[in-house]
């Protein structure tokens, strides 16, 4: 079995150029059948490379308003009521 690189580049500068601009996304066929949009989106958003477009960047109510929490209490979270 022959080994392959993640990422294509013939030499050190090449490849690592293309390990540092690589922006990873999280694909439909990636993802648990059970898993909905919202949770490839809010993986997606918080694996941005460029940490001025990642999720959570103007704080943590960024996190919470998603799509993906909004059914989520937190207010029980706060309060330490939610079962394990």
């Amino acid at each position: 079995m022959k080994k392959r690189r993640p990422w294509p580049g013939d030499d050190r500068e090449t490849y690592m150029k293309n390990v540092i601009e690589y922006q990873f996304s999280l694909k439909k066929a990636d993802t648990p059948e059970n898993w909905g949009h919202e949770s490839s989106d809010f993986v997606n958003k918080l694996l941005k490379r460029k940490t001025n477009q990642r999720l959570g960047l103007n704080g943590s109510l960024e996190l919470k308003n998603h799509i993906w929490f909004r059914e989520f209490d937190w207010g029980h979270l706060s309060h330490k009521k939610l079962q394990p």
